[in-house]
């Protein structure tokens, strides 16, 4: 298997090991101006070029090649300082400096602002020279805490296994290249969202009985991105089969992921949104019924939003319409104590069993998006929200092969 790489290219350009990169990002959020840096990571091949060109006469001294070399580990950066004539320095490295001297070679105790955020002059010939270590970065945990409280994880271990990273509750480089990529920009809080959100939402309930037809997913596919166009869909109906399929209609599998449990899945366009965890409920586990939410990151603004797609158990499986309505209500229940989390703004969508899950939903904070039943047709089929979401637009749509409704929903987080 492919090494994965930790490095991490930079808002604005340049590439660092993905912890390194959140330091150099903590000091541009502390007021580091941006730009001044000479060279950040620097690949082995060019190494090797810059050092071909010294050999040969025709280069500046360059190091010899060494893959630990910190430059090519993305662990090092050299300011702008007028090389090695007159001190004419970069705003960067002046604020780098700031308690020094900058226009000397690295001096012995020596007591730089850049220190405390593990970055230091480390080649005692370079005034611009400076390497990160990890151990001397005093800002870092704070950055991790307050990254982890924002995603609503409660430790490292957690978040990694959402990640599909190692669990091993250390934050390595691999974790921090996932935390910058949920929100990139300099400091945790900010980076995260505060800016208005407009997006679409879309709910399908397909009829998993028409699964078996051979050119149903694909029409069903077309039926989404024409007919609906969302970036992010809560669908049922749909079990694994058909879920390939609608995202190969959708236009492929590297551009739509989906979280899936039963035949409810979250569907969402990895160039529009970045997952960051799930979890799921069982509420028949012989049998199609559940829910899923997906917690997503929209790449655009850093915005959050839980979707949650839900199929309650079928009434047939009751020996009575009251049986039924009781039961579907608990399905509800479950959703709103063990899925619903009141900081995130929340969608919840799909074949909610009848209008009976109004009183479980409404108790639980959430108002009905898709209008009346008289619009929507089915009223099994619902999209609920909680605060934190306003509606623009609600329309009822009816799918051309399955005869049931869906709904598709211009929707906004509005500005904080």
């Amino acid at each position: 298997m492919a090494q994965v790489s930790n490095l991490f290219t930079l808002p604005g350009g340049g590439v660092l090991r993905a912890d390194a990169a959140a330091s150099y990002l903590r000091m541009r959020a502390a007021g580091m101006p941006a730009g001044g840096v000479a060279v950040f990571h620097r690949s082995l091949a060019k190494q090797e070029q810059l050092f071909k060109r010294f050999l040969a006469g025709t280069g500046p001294l360059a190091a010899k090649p060494n893959k630990n070399a910190p430059h090519v580990r993305g662990m090092a950066m050299d300011l702008v300082t007028g090389g090695k004539g007159p001190y004419k320095p970069s705003t960067a490295h002046v604020w780098l400096t700031e308690g020094g001297d900058g226009s000397k070679k690295p001096q012995s105790g020596e007591k730089l602002r850049a220190h405390a955020f593990g970055w230091r002059r480390t080649v005692p010939s370079e005034r611009w020279h400076f390497g990160y270590n990890p151990a001397g970065d005093t800002k870092r945990a704070a950055d991790l805490e307050a990254r982890l409280e924002t995603l609503q994880f409660a430790d490292v271990t957690a978040f990694q296994t959402a990640q599909e990273l190692e669990p091993d509750g250390q934050d390595g480089p691999l974790t921090w290249k996932a935390l910058l990529s949920l929100a990139p920009g300099a400091g945790a809080l900010p980076a995260m969202g505060t800016s208005e959100l407009k997006f679409r939402f879309g709910q399908a309930a397909f009829l998993a009985a028409l699964n078996g037809l051979p050119d149903d997913d694909s029409a069903r596919g077309a039926f989404l991105t024409a007919q609906m166009a969302c970036s992010v869909f809560a669908l049922t109906g749909v079990p694994e089969r058909a879920r390939t399929a609608l995202r190969d209609a959708l236009g492929g599998q590297n551009q739509w992921r989906v979280f899936p449990v039963g035949d409810s899945t979250v569907l969402w366009n990895t160039s529009k949104w970045v997952h960051i965890d799930r979890d799921d409920l069982s509420f028949d586990p012989a049998g199609p019924a559940g829910a899923v939410r997906a917690q997503l990151s929209s790449r655009s603004s850093g915005r959050m939003l839980d979707v949650i797609a839900v199929q309650v158990r079928a009434a047939s499986d009751f020996p009575s319409e009251t049986d039924a309505v009781t039961a579907q209500q608990a399905d509800l229940q479950q959703v709103v104590d063990k899925l619903r989390r009141a900081k995130l703004p929340t969608l919840v969508a799909g074949d909610l069993g009848s209008d009976a899950a109004s009183a479980v939903l409404e108790a639980g904070g959430f108002t009905r998006a898709s209008g009346a039943v008289a619009q929507g047709g089915d009223p099994r089929h619902q999209v609920w929200i909680s605060s934190g979401v306003a509606v623009r637009s609600a329309r009822g749509l009816d799918d051309p092969i399955a005869a049931n409704p869906s709904w598709m929903l211009q929707l906004t987080l509005p500005k904080l």
